[in-house]
């Protein structure tokens, strides 16, 4: 783009650079902790739902993103509800109910119950801790 003038800043402080690197890693561990607890806090409002949604939530990714997960497909579904409907591409909807194999024409829809979002406000709620936990470290 014409008219645009750029700068670059060099810094040549060996200690000013490992303390970035050190601020890096701390805001990592921040992110990591904030992960685990809120899969742990998942696990335990899904618990009061349902026992699979009580099992372990995985925690992936890396360089500055985590992406927690729920151990069953279906935790959506419980969080956010779901309509009425009957099948889209099949002639009936197949699904478990526990062991038990279902078919049906029509299901009823599910009521939303916001299990994740209380997950997230128990997190929000002590982050002060967790950042001073990855400050102690």
């Amino acid at each position: 783009m014409a008219g645009r003038t750029g700068f670059t800043v060099t810094v040549e402080s060996d200690a000013f650079v490992a303390d970035m690197k050190r601020a890096v890693e701390r805001l990592e561990l921040v992110t990591t902790l904030v992960a685990t607890d809120l899969a742990h806090e998942a696990a335990e409002e899904g618990g009061q739902i349902s026992p699979q949604l009580g099992e372990d939530w995985d925690v992936t990714g890396m360089a500055g993103a985590r992406h927690v997960e729920a151990p069953v497909w279906w935790a959506a579904f419980v969080a956010h509800g779901t309509q009425a409907h009957g099948p889209a591409r099949a002639s009936k909807l197949h699904f478990f109910v526990g062991d038990d194999e279902v078919y049906a024409d029509f299901v009823e829809g599910l009521s939303a119950n916001p299990f994740d979002e209380r997950a997230i406000e128990k997190t929000r709620s002590h982050m002060h801790t967790i950042i001073e936990r990855a400050i102690r470290i």
